[in-house]
């Protein structure tokens, strides 16, 4: 399938809403935070989505999923979200494209991705 309608949405209208844009209809396969268990990240954790625009904010279309998943998560965390594409390119796969840092439920960075270096995550070169 060319586009991919599987995945994880902040809730029913949002998904709703990329399957329209899709031509799509809901399939086996979606998901919602709601039904993630928060309870098993630990504190301080460092979550990094690797799904097309997941800091987007710009539209109704596009929910700013990672600052949604900041949100549920306990005080100290981490979360990296996509705003432009996030596919893989033929030099770092998926450690590349412009990213928003959000850390205890407030964006600290925004950038491209090879140029940030981030404790706490699989970056590599951490001094």
């Amino acid at each position: 399938m060319e586009e991919s309608y599987h995945g994880l949405y902040k809730d029913h209208t949002s998904a709703y809403g990329v399957g329209v844009y899709f031509n799509q209809t809901a399939a086996s396969g979606v998901a919602y935070l709601s039904d993630v268990k928060f309870r098993k990240f630990a504190e301080g954790c460092f979550v990094e989505l690797h799904g097309c625009k997941a800091a987007e904010a710009h539209t109704s279309m596009w929910d700013n999923f990672a600052l949604e998943l900041l949100q549920k998560l306990a005080h100290g965390n981490t979360v990296v979200g996509h705003v432009t594409r996030s596919n893989p390119n033929s030099k770092g796969g998926y450690r590349h494209g412009l990213v928003r840092v959000y850390r205890d439920g407030k964006q600290e960075k925004e950038g491209d991705r090879v140029h940030l270096v981030f404790s706490n995550s699989s970056t590599p070169n951490i001094g």
